[in-house]
């Protein structure tokens, strides 16, 4: 697979905004877009790879007409600019919908939703194109976030995840996203990293609690797995070394100032465990 080099001519981001074109900046630099094939998870209105930039295919887990209600209820989407799906899974696994391969896929602020984040990892790997493709996450850092108060996921939780084939967030995931929930913001974070703890929980524990019960019976969707840039690090690392995945870690680019969120690039191998730090920006 061929991946970005410093003679390559930049791509410069399509989008105005500083997060998102910060977003494109970094993808643009790791992976060339415009010569392999790709697949973006949960592209909604806001594709970091528009179709026009190159071969890309969109996924989602509901349709458009959903996406397009969706967008009603909060003002920073555009139901006019709903990309048109290549794959919605319904209640399909993607190795069952997506029967193609691809150099590379690409998901912004998904793996934090992800009931079974290992079993997911290796769902994507068989996507990918067999020791070239790579995996371009973007992630939320849990210090910057509603969840700043909420202990970070451990290795022990993604492997009961992964034991238990879950395929709906753990009830534990359920009420400690209510529980622990604060309105959080990045900027107010950087300025004084201490600030959070003066900050009120939006929600009571007898809330937190109802809404547990509620996921007994229906999907309630929310952040499975939390963690810091280098939290995220450390848990791929120790569980790759352990056969969960097949990926290892390529680039980190950390959670920077006045950002919520870090980027990392990981790569296919059939070696589940490689030497060497990767490079961190």
């Amino acid at each position: 697979m061929r991946l970005k080099t410093a003679n390559d001519r930049a791509m410069q981001p399509t989008y105005d905004r500083p997060d998102l074109a910060r977003l494109q900046r970094s993808l643009f630099e790791s992976i060339d877009v415009r010569a392999l094939k790709g697949l973006e998870l949960g592209p909604f209105d806001k594709p970091l790879v528009p179709r026009h930039l190159g071969n890309v295919k969109y996924l989602d887990f509901v349709d458009e007409d959903t996406l397009r209600k969706r967008c009603a209820a909060n003002p920073n989407r555009d139901a006019a600019q709903v990309v048109a799906l290549d794959y919605v899974l319904g209640d399909l696994s993607i190795r069952e919908r997506v029967r193609e391969r691809f150099d590379y896929v690409v998901a912004s602020h998904v793996i934090e939703h992800v009931p079974n984040m290992l079993g997911w990892l290796r769902e994507l790997s068989t996507l990918l194109t067999a020791d070239s493709g790579h995996l371009f996450l973007i992630i939320p850092d849990r210090r910057f976030t509603f969840d700043a108060d909420r202990p970070p996921t451990t290795l022990g939780e993604l492997i009961e995840n992964d034991e238990l084939k879950r395929s709906r967030p753990a009830l534990r995931s359920v009420f400690d996203s209510r529980f622990y929930h604060k309105p959080v913001k990045a900027a107010d974070v950087w300025r004084n990293p201490c600030s959070t703890g003066s900050i009120r929980r939006t929600f009571e524990p007898e809330q937190a609690l109802a809404l547990m019960e509620q996921a007994k019976e229906t999907y309630i969707d929310c952040h499975c797995n939390v963690f810091s840039d280098h939290e995220f690090e450390v848990l791929i690392r120790q569980s790759g070394a352990l056969g969960r995945h097949p990926f290892h870690i390529k680039k980190i680019l950390t959670t920077e100032r006045p950002f919520l969120d870090f980027m990392v690039l990981l790569g296919t191998s059939s070696l589940f465990e490689r030497r060497g730090r990767p490079a961190r920006v």
